[in-house]
């Protein structure tokens, strides 16, 4: 499953903080760059003020803007999104699945253990009161 669906329309939500949040992103980003140089400063300051103010100024843009930053940071969500999904499943699934193991568990009792069947017997016949107590 993909962190970003590059084929679903954009929630109104989105829509409406999209254009804001990138401008003030670039915004933000030449004051961070500063020590890189002027023009780095200043193309990305008048960057973030452009973007924001065509994005809300003319919405068919919106559309166009959106699906760009999106195939734009695809690659880094692509990346930490393996790299997030693998870490959890290889760092903490597997070794709680291999001590489980190691350990003899087995909840669904699917140890044969000489048996010719899988079949559990009932211990005890259940009353009526039973069934409307489920868990």
């Amino acid at each position: 499953m993909p962190l970003i669906d590059l084929d679903a329309p954009p929630s109104t939500s989105m829509r409406r903080w999209f254009g804001l949040s990138l401008g003030l992103l670039l915004i933000i980003a030449s004051f961070l760059l500063s020590d890189f140089g002027q023009w780095l400063n200043i193309v990305l300051l008048v960057a973030g003020l452009v973007v924001a103010a065509v994005y809300y100024a003319w919405t068919a843009s919106q559309q166009p803007i959106i699906r760009g930053w999106q195939y734009a940071t695809y690659p880094i969500a692509f990346c930490v999104g393996h790299l997030l999904f693998g870490t959890i499943y290889f760092l903490v699934l597997t070794p709680i699945a291999l001590i489980l193991r190691a350990t003899g568990h087995d909840p669904l009792n699917l140890k044969q253990e000489g048996r010719s069947s899988n079949w559990n017997d009932r211990e005890s016949t259940p009353t009526p009161d039973q069934y409307f107590k489920q868990f």
